[in-house]
């Protein structure tokens, strides 16, 4: 299974933030909250149309965050 690295610049100067970005043809945005009681990073995963995928996943370094999701519609 590939991995895809996205690099994402200054996430530290803002509370929140999203992107769109394509993953073998396929475009997804990715929507990025900061959780101050936690000081965690988390993200919610839509589709094209922003439909929700997935939500709250937590930023954890070096863990495949989305090897746990089964589905057609998620990136590999």
């Amino acid at each position: 299974m590939p991995v895809t690295i996205i690099p994402i610049l200054d996430a530290g100067t803002v509370g929140a933030f999203s992107f769109t970005v394509d993953l073998e043809g396929v475009d997804f945005q990715f929507d990025f909250q900061y959780n101050d009681r936690e000081s965690a990073w988390y993200f919610d995963l839509l589709d094209a149309d922003a439909n929700m995928l997935r939500a709250g996943i937590k930023c954890v370094i070096n863990f495949p965050l989305l090897r746990l999701y089964q589905g057609l519609e998620r990136p590999a």
